[in-house]
């Protein structure tokens, strides 16, 4: 293993080596030989101490002015060494209403109120002020890249500032920061200015993979005119990416704008048809919403999707009943009637009861032979609220449940609203024989408000019975407390009974 640890014994040796072989700057006291250092590779005019601790070394290129700022620090600790770079560019200059500086308060409200890019990493550590169109035209995903490799910098005025902790005082490094601050303003200063707004917002959404930054840029090409060269060449983008953007929230409020702003455009209508097929039962709803005929079937649809929200289900069914004929609406309204999700259940029963047609009682009792036992349970308790004549069948359906709690909440709406036909239904859950006390004592209370709700109906009395096959026959009941018999109604009974 000789040659392992002979090895080992030159990585330390070069590692501390190599520091000793790089050019480092000369004293920052020593404004001469710092000059004369720099100038052999940067374009270094001018070397003055500003102040007592600052030295500030002015440079000019062919594209930019520079300054490098030393600030020696202070003996005592209240001031740290810094190294500041400083650059102007000579044409395009940066708009001098363009700012760009770190933030220094991350509060909800504030990273709101200032969000310019859509990027939330960016967003949140810089605050940008301007024209948004602009800066969202120049801070490209590359840019974004660029300023996030910066500690601190900052832009105001024409001039882009970056500050590294310490005396940068190794000449490549220096050269590098320098190099870096002016590829970075040049960048800016040719990518703000407002002629190009529309080509950049174009260019920079192509390369864009972030959905809320393409989110702002669209927004962007919208907002900037419709007849904008950039809108077609957005709506090309949109129509190769929207089904393989992930966010639904991004493919929304793209379709969103596209309908509001854009709702003539070929592209907007091929974009629509793509939402129709989209994964996500709200994208699917607005673009059947917008989509005309072709859209129906896809409200039906979202209406009888389990995973969708009772909200979008809710919608759908809503829409339907707008735009399609009444015996589509109400088949729809009698699927959703029988699922388990109660608040598009209770909407759908509640549509049925408040649009009444000749067969809501057959309607009610195809909802009733279909329900779950909590659908089943929900539905007896609300038909209590409806004309017996409607729904006495779906309430005689649901006593035969084999549920003992849908069959307590059928005997308690039966009470309310039943007429003599539901007594013989009753009278079987009323004998000594069912095991259940409660609902026995349910059912007997029931066929005493039926008795006393019909005519003549009290204990002893007689009432005629209007429906079924008995309809015609008097009803009087027998000695045992809450039971009927049935007498055909004939004129020489009446007059007997009188």
């Amino acid at each position: 293993m000789w040659w392992l640890r002979r090895w080992l014994r030159g990585v330390r040796t070069w590692r501390w080596l190599r520091p000793r072989l790089r050019p480092a700057l000369p004293p920052p006291s020593d404004l001469a030989e710092i000059a004369r250092h720099l100038a052999e590779r940067l374009p270094i005019y001018d070397a003055k101490e500003r102040e007592p601790g600052t030295v500030v070394i002015h440079g000019r290129d062919f594209t930019h002015d520079f300054r490098v700022v030393f600030n020696l620090g202070d003996p005592s600790g209240a001031r740290k060494p810094e190294t500041l770079v400083e650059v102007r560019p000579h044409h395009p200059e940066l708009p001098s209403g363009f700012a760009l500086f770190p933030r220094t308060s991350v509060s909800q409200a504030d990273v709101a109120e200032s969000v310019a890019t859509g990027d939330r990493l960016f967003d949140r550590r810089w605050v940008l002020e301007g024209d948004r169109l602009s800066i969202l035209a120049a801070l490209s995903r590359q840019d974004r890249m660029m300023i996030g490799r910066s500690g601190y910098l900052s832009v105001s005025n024409g001039w882009l500032y970056m500050l590294v902790e310490g005396l940068n005082t190794e000449t490549e490094a220096l050269e590098a920061q320098i190099s870096h601050a002016s590829s970075l303003a040049l960048r800016l200063a040719e990518r703000l200015m407002p002629e190009v707004t529309g080509e950049r917002l174009l260019e920079s959404l192509s390369a864009e993979m972030n959905g809320q930054v393409r989110l702002k840029l669209t927004e962007g090409i919208v907002a900037q005119h419709e007849g904008a060269s950039a809108v077609d060449g957005m709506l090309d983008f949109w129509n190769r990416e929207f089904e393989v953007e992930k966010r639904t929230q991004v493919r929304m409020r793209v379709l969103r704008l596209m309908v509001e702003n854009l709702p003539d455009r070929q592209g907007t209508a091929a974009l629509l048809e793509k939402g129709l097929l989209d994964p996500s039962p709200d994208v699917r709803l607005f673009a059947a919403r917008h989509a005309g005929a072709a859209g129906l079937e896809v409200m039906k649809r979202v209406a009888q999707t389990r995973f969708a929200s009772e909200d979008t289900r809710i919608d759908a069914l809503f829409l339907l009943g707008q735009r399609t004929d009444e015996t589509t609406f109400r088949e729809a309204l009698l699927v959703a009637a029988k699922e388990a999700a109660p608040r598009v259940r209770r909407y759908a029963l509640q549509r049925l009861l408040d649009e009444p047609g000749p067969q809501l009682s057959e309607d009610l009792l195809r909802v009733a032979k279909g329900s779950d036992r909590e659908a089943a349970e929900e539905l007896a308790s609300s038909l209590a609220q409806a004309p017996g004549s409607v729904s006495e069948p779906a309430l005689l359906q649901l006593l035969s449940s084999r549920s003992t709690r849908v069959k307590r909440a059928a005997a308690l709406s039966l009470g309310q609203v039943g007429s003599v036909d539901a007594v013989p239904k009753l009278l079987e859950l009323a004998l000594p024989i069912i095991f259940d006390g409660s609902l026995r004592d349910v059912a007997r209370a029931s066929i005493d408000q039926i008795q006393r709700r019909i005519q003549n109906g009290a204990t002893g009395g007689l009432s005629l019975i209007e429906s079924g096959e008995q309809a015609g026959a008097l009803s009087a009941p027998e000695t045992e407390a809450g039971a009927l018999s049935f007498r055909c109604a004939v004129p020489t009974d009446l007059a007997a009974g009188e």
